[in-house]
């Protein structure tokens, strides 16, 4: 991410000028050809400029514009809670693990102030999040008045009768937003186990690679590249069970029966999928998430930042442009975002164990993460993640500041410990991979997980 400044922000908007440009000034350029004009240059010159802006019309008029259509069709339902046991269960979990519950609900409503929300605002809220779906049925009134009345109770506050015309995030269900790029931004890029995060696949991370494979060139890398979140014109986003065969298939195929798992930002994301999965946990050993997401999916803030934040800062315009408004990445994140599935817990990379021969250990996550990350708040979730257990497990019943002990950000990490942070306080999200010293940090986390120097003694 570029640093926010004036220079920057100049930078970032100019560069995105003159992307969007490319096709429009391709556009007048063919339809000044078709009517005769002709430019005062070489012959060779000429015809290169002519083929290329043929192109790039083209490529407009036949593939995106019938493309944008697409890309916003409904995907067929899906619902990971089918169960009201599964839908209550996971509910308490997703309140239980909030902070500022006053924060989190009038997050998903955009920020509007919670006294403005009426009762069946909230509950269509609650029947995305626990259903998927925005269309109610009789049968569901009952339930959606008993989950009212729980958030009723952990808000002290009753919601008035009626709507207020005010509404809720609902990913699955958003128009998939697109900012159109020319043929050339797709002809310019490359196409342990990494999984890497949005962006422009695998490229940005061939320093890190190089980086790791010279501190333990004995060992091999399996680096998986997702198209449908690498700004290519891909399928969409396979589904959770899909991905996990995939990847299972890949594992076997180079004979990889355990693995050191490392991801980037929406990474996680596949990582849950593959340690909710019982066929593909038992293959990850220890672990490594670098920014992200996936824990912080029940928040509002991932779904607010990627898609309804208007840009500030350089790193801001940054991440609509390239990012959140790139047509297949839009896809990915709203057709996709199905938060019960994509969700990870704490005690979900807590309490891993692996046994072998008889004995058994405990197996360790590190969790590196960022102070000046533009996509969550990073410093709550380290207090998630490091935070002193409740007997009732309830974390919004904490009073201000009980449990808000940041000593992890001072922390050296050793290795030892089941759960260990890593702060970045003056790094924005993915800068710990720009330079030599902070993607050293990462090596020397995955060395010690690869070799198996560093053990937790089972308890």
């Amino acid at each position: 991410m570029l640093k926010d400044s004036v220079f920057n922000r100049l930078f970032i908007r100019t560069s995105i000028f003159i992307l969007r440009a490319i096709v429009p000034i391709s556009t007048l350029y063919c339809c000044a050809r078709l009517l005769q004009w002709q430019p005062d240059l070489p012959i060779v010159l000429g015809r290169t400029i002519d083929i290329y802006a043929g192109c790039e019309t083209l490529f407009f008029l036949a593939l995106y514009l019938p493309r944008s259509h697409r890309l916003n069709r409904a995907v067929p339902y899906y619902n990971p809670l089918p169960l009201p046991a599964q839908r209550q269960a996971f509910l308490t979990k997703t309140w239980d693990a909030t902070y500022d519950t006053h924060r989190h609900l009038s997050g998903w409503f955009n920020w509007a102030p919670l006294e403005k929300l009426r009762r069946e605002d909230v509950k269509d809220y609650i029947l995305w999040g626990l259903w998927n779906r925005t269309e109610r049925c009789s049968e569901d009134e009952e339930e959606l008045d008993e989950y009212l009345a729980y958030i009723e109770h952990i808000l002290e506050c009753q919601f008035p009768p009626g709507r207020s015309g005010l509404k809720s995030m609902m990913v699955t269900f958003e128009p998939v937003r697109m900012t159109h790029r020319p043929l050339l931004w797709y002809m310019v890029f490359i196409g342990f186990l990494f999984i890497h995060g949005i962006g422009i696949g695998l490229h940005t991370y061939l320093p890190f690679f190089a980086q790791y494979l010279h501190t333990m060139p004995e060992t091999g890398i399996i680096a998986i590249e997702i198209p449908a979140i690498s700004s290519r014109i891909s399928y969409p986003m396979l589904p959770s069970r899909e991905m996990v065969q995939e990847i299972l298939q890949i594992l076997r195929s180079h004979n990889w029966t355990s693995v050191v798992l490392a991801t980037h930002s929406y990474g996680s994301v596949v990582a849950a999928h593959l340690l909710h999965d019982p066929e593909s946990s038992v293959l990850i050993d220890n672990l490594l998430f670098v920014d992200p997401v996936a824990f912080s999916f029940h928040t509002p803030d991932v779904a607010f930042n990627f898609l309804r934040r208007k840009p500030r800062t350089a790193s801001e315009i940054q991440l609509q442009y390239f990012a959140s408004t790139d047509p297949d990445v839009s896809r990915a994140l709203t057709r996709s975002f199905v938060v019960a599935e994509n969700l990870l817990w704490r005690e979900d990379v807590e309490h891993r164990t692996l046994t072998n021969d008889r004995t058994q250990r405990r197996l360790k996550t590190t969790v590196a993460i960022c102070g000046r990350d533009i996509i969550t708040d990073t410093v709550h979730l380290g207090r998630y993640l490091t935070r002193q257990e409740r007997e009732d497990g309830k974390w919004y019943r904490e009073t201000e500041g009980t449990n808000d002990n940041d000593s992890w950000m001072r922390s050296e990490w050793t290795g030892e410990k089941v759960l260990e942070m890593i702060w970045f306080p003056e790094l924005n999200h993915a800068e710990c991979f720009n330079d030599h010293a902070h993607r050293q940090v990462l090596v020397d986390v995955l060395e010690a997980y690869s070799r198996g120097e560093v053990t937790v003694a089972n308890s």
